[in-house]
């Protein structure tokens, strides 16, 4: 009997993107929060979304990574405008208009 192993699903992501992604997360970062990339819990009787969460002295962000990478990115942004952070005017133009 041959055990056959299912390949991961590896979508790839867009590299602009996911830059804009990680430029965002890295203004969490340094204002102390800990930017985490999750596929959170669905399903019957469940019912969670992205946000903030603090463990012991660490403050985390948990984003969906069901998520497209815009809602994700719109979501990092609305987190720190909400928390008052700025952010970098290279990183600025890179975002979609609409979050300028």
């Amino acid at each position: 009997m041959k055990i056959i192993k299912k390949k991961k699903n590896t979508s790839k992501r867009n590299p602009k993107k996911e830059s804009i992604f990680k430029g965002l997360a890295e203004v969490l970062n340094q204002n102390g929060y800990k930017v985490r990339r999750e596929k959170l819990k669905t399903g019957h009787g469940w019912r969670v979304v992205s946000g903030k969460c603090k463990h012991e002295e660490t403050s985390y962000i948990f984003v969906d990574s069901v998520l497209g990478a815009d809602e994700q990115i719109e979501f990092l942004a609305e987190k720190i405008k909400e928390f008052g952070m700025p952010i970098p005017p290279e990183l600025v133009k890179e975002l979609p208009v609409y979050l300028q």
